[in-house]
């Protein structure tokens, strides 16, 4: 039994179930947002409008206060690697999103209003 793992734009999900119809077994799917094939053939994760993304997880959650563990846990939900959190606070912070209070190990962000 093998695992494959494949791309598809939305226009043509349909047409890539229809075929795995009677083949494959126990097909499950998960959106991946911003993600983009070089061409190479590689694929990454487009940080676009992360920052925007991140805001509107965090306001899904009704969350106004985060700290990193929380951060990385929306960092992976909106479809980023979880170890790109700390990048995305730094940047919501610069640009006033966000207002960091604590120490260094054991930092608060408390949203400052929607963006």
């Amino acid at each position: 039994m093998f695992e494959v793992q494949f791309y598809v734009t939305e226009k043509d999900l349909g047409e890539a179930f229809k075929r795995l119809t009677g083949i494959a077994r126990n097909v499950t799917y998960h959106f991946v947002p911003n993600l983009e094939i070089k061409p190479n053939g590689k694929t990454y994760v487009a940080a676009g409008n992360s920052q925007e993304m991140f805001v509107k997880e965090m306001n899904k959650r009704k969350l106004t206060q985060i700290n990193a563990k929380v951060a990385r846990e929306i960092t992976a939900a909106i479809g980023f690697s979880p170890t790109s959190y700390n990048y995305l606070l730094k940047g919501l912070t610069k640009s006033g999103v966000l207002k960091r209070s604590g120490t260094s190990q054991k930092s608060i962000y408390t949203l400052k209003g929607e963006k």
